[in-house]
C-alpha cells in the first residue's frame, strides 16, 4: 500500500512538472507570437507614417500642381492635407495670416479619372500651427477637412490655386498629403511588445 501511494506521489509530482513545462512553453511561443506581432505593427506604423506625397509649391502665384500618389489602403481616419511651410513665426494667429486671400481646390482623382473627393483651399478651412521640435524652422496649415477613405492602385493629386497668398511670397513651402494616424496604432505595437515581455 505504501508502495502504491510513493509511485502515485511520484506520478503527480510528474504530471504536475510536465504540466508546469508544458505551460511555460505555451507562453514562451505565446510570447513570441506578441512579439513578432509588435514588430510587424511598428513596421507598418513607419510606413504608414511616411507621406504619400511631398511636392513643392508657391501658393503667393496662381498655379496648378500635381502629383501621383502609390497605392493607397482604405484608413478609417482618412487622408490629411498639410502645407509645410519654413518660418520661425510661432503664433499660430500670425501664421495664418500668412494664408489670407488664398483661394483654390485640392483634387484627387483615382486611375480611372474619377474624381475621389474635391476639397476647397481656403484661409478659413486651414489651421495653423507651429510644431514644438522644429521649433524655428517648420509651421504646417492643416486642412480642416479630411479625404475620406478609399483604396486605390494609384490616385492623382491635383492642387489648382487661383487666388494665391501674397503673405507666402519668399516662403519655402511644400504640400503634403498623408495618413491621419491617431497614435492607437503605435500603442497596439507597445502592447504587444509589453503582452510578450510578461509572457
Amino acid at each position: 500500500m505504501c508502495g502504491m501511494n510513493a509511485r502515485s506521489k511520484r506520478n503527480l509530482i510528474f504530471c504536475v512538472r510536465v504540466c508546469v513545462a508544458g505551460a511555460g512553453l505555451v507562453l514562451l511561443v505565446f510570447g513570441g507570437v506578441c512579439f513578432k506581432a509588435a514588430y510587424e505593427i511598428h513596421g507598418e506604423v513607419e510606413a504608414m507614417s511616411r507621406p504619400l506625397v511631398e511636392m513643392a509649391v508657391d501658393l503667393s502665384q496662381a498655379g496648378t500642381y500635381s502629383a501621383v500618389l502609390g497605392p493607397v489602403e482604405r484608413y478609417f481616419h482618412g487622408i490629411g492635407l498639410h502645407i509645410e511651410i519654413e518660418t520661425a513665426e510661432r503664433d499660430g494667429g500670425q501664421l495664418a495670416k500668412l494664408f489670407e486671400g488664398i483661394g483654390g481646390t485640392a483634387t484627387i482623382t483615382d486611375g480611372d479619372g474619377e474624381v475621389v473627393c474635391k476639397l476647397a483651399v481656403a484661409a478659413e478651412g486651414l489651421a495653423c500651427y507651429a510644431t514644438r521640435r522644429e521649433a524655428g524652422a517648420r509651421a504646417w496649415a492643416m486642412f480642416l477637412e479630411r479625404v475620406p477613405q478609399y483604396e486605390a492602385g494609384h490616385s492623382t493629386l491635383t492642387l489648382e490655386i487661383d487666388r494665391p497668398a501674397g503673405g507666402l511670397a519668399g516662403v519655402r513651402q511644400m504640400f503634403v498629403a498623408k495618413y491621419n494616424l491617431c497614435g492607437l496604432e503605435s500603442s497596439l505595437s507597445l502592447i504587444a511588445a509589453v503582452v510578450g515581455v510578461v509572457a
